[in-house]
Protein backbone atom coordinates (compact mmCIF):
# COMPACT_ATOMS: atom_id res chain seq x y z
CA UNK A 1 0.00 0.00 0.00
CA UNK A 2 1.33 3.15 -0.96
CA UNK A 3 0.23 6.98 0.16
CA UNK A 4 -0.90 9.55 -2.41
CA UNK A 5 -0.72 13.18 -1.61
CA UNK A 6 -2.70 15.99 -3.08
CA UNK A 7 -2.00 19.59 -1.82
CA UNK A 8 -4.61 22.16 -3.15
CA UNK A 9 -4.12 26.03 -2.99
CA UNK A 10 -7.02 27.67 -2.55
CA UNK A 11 -8.65 31.09 -1.22
CA UNK A 12 -11.50 28.66 0.52
CA UNK A 13 -14.46 29.47 -1.34
CA UNK A 14 -16.81 27.03 -2.65
CA UNK A 15 -20.02 25.90 -4.62
CA UNK A 16 -22.48 24.83 -1.48
CA UNK A 17 -21.56 21.28 -1.17
CA UNK A 18 -23.67 18.30 -2.19
CA UNK A 19 -23.44 15.53 1.01
CA UNK A 20 -23.57 12.65 -1.45
CA UNK A 21 -21.25 13.82 -4.14
CA UNK A 22 -19.04 14.39 -0.97
CA UNK A 23 -19.42 11.38 0.87
CA UNK A 24 -18.52 9.73 -2.28
CA UNK A 25 -15.16 11.36 -2.67
CA UNK A 26 -14.29 11.09 0.70
CA UNK A 27 -15.19 7.29 0.29
CA UNK A 28 -12.45 7.04 -2.35
CA UNK A 29 -9.82 9.31 -0.79
CA UNK A 30 -10.11 7.15 2.30
CA UNK A 31 -10.25 3.56 0.54
CA UNK A 32 -6.93 4.67 -1.82
CA UNK A 33 -4.95 6.23 1.25
CA UNK A 34 -5.08 9.70 -0.54
CA UNK A 35 -4.20 12.61 2.06
CA UNK A 36 -5.75 15.93 1.37
CA UNK A 37 -3.42 18.74 2.27
CA UNK A 38 -4.70 22.36 1.49
CA UNK A 39 -2.68 25.61 1.57
CA UNK A 40 -5.08 28.78 1.90
CA UNK A 41 -3.74 31.97 -0.02
CA UNK A 42 -5.79 34.68 1.77
CA UNK A 43 -7.64 35.49 4.54
CA UNK A 44 -11.48 34.40 4.05
CA UNK A 45 -13.89 36.99 3.04
CA UNK A 46 -16.87 36.79 5.35
CA UNK A 47 -18.79 39.66 4.26
CA UNK A 48 -20.16 39.19 0.59
CA UNK A 49 -20.10 36.18 -1.30
CA UNK A 50 -17.38 35.87 -4.55
CA UNK A 51 -19.60 35.35 -7.85
CA UNK A 52 -22.17 33.15 -5.97
CA UNK A 53 -19.80 31.27 -3.68
CA UNK A 54 -19.09 31.13 -0.09
CA UNK A 55 -16.25 31.34 1.73
CA UNK A 56 -16.13 27.14 3.59
CA UNK A 57 -12.68 26.73 5.01
CA UNK A 58 -15.00 24.35 7.58
CA UNK A 59 -14.89 22.02 4.70
CA UNK A 60 -11.39 21.79 3.66
CA UNK A 61 -10.38 21.43 7.51
CA UNK A 62 -13.16 18.69 7.80
CA UNK A 63 -11.17 16.97 4.16
CA UNK A 64 -7.56 17.35 5.68
CA UNK A 65 -8.49 15.99 8.93
CA UNK A 66 -10.51 13.15 7.78
CA UNK A 67 -7.66 12.17 4.98
CA UNK A 68 -4.92 12.31 7.49
CA UNK A 69 -3.80 16.12 5.73
CA UNK A 70 -3.09 19.59 6.87
CA UNK A 71 -4.96 22.52 6.39
CA UNK A 72 -2.87 25.89 6.61
CA UNK A 73 -4.87 29.26 6.62
CA UNK A 74 -2.91 32.18 5.67
CA UNK A 75 -2.17 32.62 9.52
CA UNK A 76 1.49 33.42 10.66
CA UNK A 77 0.01 31.98 13.79
CA UNK A 78 1.19 28.63 12.30
CA UNK A 79 4.30 29.16 11.51
CA UNK A 80 7.00 29.34 13.98
CA UNK A 81 10.26 30.90 13.01
CA UNK A 82 12.53 27.90 12.92
CA UNK A 83 16.32 28.28 11.59
CA UNK A 84 17.80 26.15 8.72
CA UNK A 85 18.54 22.81 8.70
CA UNK A 86 15.44 22.16 11.33
CA UNK A 87 12.11 21.49 9.27
CA UNK A 88 9.56 24.43 9.27
CA UNK A 89 5.60 24.33 9.52
CA UNK A 90 5.16 23.78 6.08
CA UNK A 91 7.63 21.15 5.72
CA UNK A 92 6.42 19.60 9.24
CA UNK A 93 2.81 19.63 7.79
CA UNK A 94 3.10 18.39 4.27
CA UNK A 95 6.36 15.74 4.01
CA UNK A 96 5.67 14.48 7.35
CA UNK A 97 2.69 11.81 7.64
CA UNK A 98 1.37 11.47 11.15
CA UNK A 99 -1.53 9.82 12.97
CA UNK A 100 -1.32 13.13 15.74
CA UNK A 101 -4.77 14.81 16.16
CA UNK A 102 -5.03 18.21 13.98
CA UNK A 103 -4.95 19.97 16.93
CA UNK A 104 -1.94 18.56 18.65
CA UNK A 105 0.39 20.58 15.81
CA UNK A 106 -1.88 23.75 14.18
CA UNK A 107 -2.13 26.48 16.12
CA UNK A 108 -4.52 28.16 14.08
CA UNK A 109 -7.29 25.05 14.72
CA UNK A 110 -6.33 25.99 18.55
CA UNK A 111 -6.98 29.32 18.22
CA UNK A 112 -10.45 28.60 16.36
CA UNK A 113 -11.79 25.83 19.29
CA UNK A 114 -10.38 28.37 21.81
CA UNK A 115 -12.60 30.81 20.60
CA UNK A 116 -15.34 28.62 20.29
CA UNK A 117 -15.30 26.32 23.21
CA UNK A 118 -12.35 27.51 25.96
CA UNK A 119 -12.92 24.42 28.32
CA UNK A 120 -13.03 21.77 25.68
CA UNK A 121 -9.72 22.85 23.98
CA UNK A 122 -7.62 23.04 27.18
CA UNK A 123 -9.04 19.80 28.38
CA UNK A 124 -8.39 18.40 24.47
CA UNK A 125 -4.99 19.76 24.06
CA UNK A 126 -3.68 18.65 27.45
CA UNK A 127 -4.72 15.29 26.65
CA UNK A 128 -3.49 15.61 23.34
CA UNK A 129 0.14 16.59 24.57
CA UNK A 130 -0.38 13.11 27.60
CA UNK A 131 -0.76 10.85 24.69
CA UNK A 132 1.95 11.82 22.36
CA UNK A 133 4.37 13.48 24.16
Amino acid sequence: MSLADIIILTDAVCGMPDVSALQQILTQLRNFAVSCSFIQLQKRNIEEPVFGSVTYPELFHFLAISTFGTYLPDCHCSIPDIKWPLMNAYHRALLCWSFKSALAGNEHIKNTIELINPEFANFYILLVFVDYN
